[in-house]
């Protein structure tokens, strides 16, 4: 009971909502504007690289990201990442032109990492989606399982020729020597 009353009063000191927001595409500006109106009270922190510095005024938070690209080696050498963990944020978003992981595996990698419960994601029109964690794994390993069938296709069917062609052979020479 003493625990849940100390996380209950914790809580109450920190009833603001945290919100990062993985910068990964131009339409920051109309992220920020939708998460004001998904958390009017929120605070808000920006992770992009220093080139984007001039969309950040609305974020009151800024953490400077110097790979080109989102993925797990790059977030894990980062100094946003210590920045990002030390300030706790409770939500993560991300900018994505569709919730699929078509295009955004790190980004998404890097995302469950921050919260892995799931993210947020906002699309190019405004519209904001929560991803589970679950949800996007699946659609990970299913596109994963995809390019395997194929990939096992092609080698079935490549070692099947290399196999069938001395019986194919043969047959030729069969029919050959029967005159048929």
């Amino acid at each position: 009971m003493p625990h849940q009353r100390a996380a209950g009063t914790a809580f109450a000191l920190r009833a603001r909502v945290r919100v990062v927001v993985l910068r990964s595409s131009r339409y920051l500006p109309l992220a920020l504007r939708r998460l004001a109106v998904q958390w009017p009270h929120a605070d808000i922190a920006v992770v992009a690289p220093r080139r984007f510095r001039d969309e950040w005024d609305r974020a009151a938070r800024l953490y400077e990201f110097s790979a080109r690209r989102f993925s797990p080696w790059t977030w894990w050498r980062s100094t946003a990442r210590g920045h990002v963990r030390a300030w706790r944020p409770d939500e993560v978003v991300l900018q994505l032109p569709e919730p699929t992981t078509q295009g955004a595996v790190g980004l998404g990698l890097v995302a469950l990492w921050i919260a892995p419960r799931g993210f947020w994601l906002v699309s190019p029109t405004g519209d904001l989606h929560f991803m589970s964690a679950w949800r996007w794994l699946g659609d990970l390993a299913s596109r994963a399982a995809r390019v395997g069938f194929v990939a096992t296709a092609i080698i079935l069917v490549a070692v099947g020729s290399i196999v069938a062609w001395p019986a194919y052979r043969l047959a030729r020479a069969r029919a050959a020597r029967s005159g048929g």
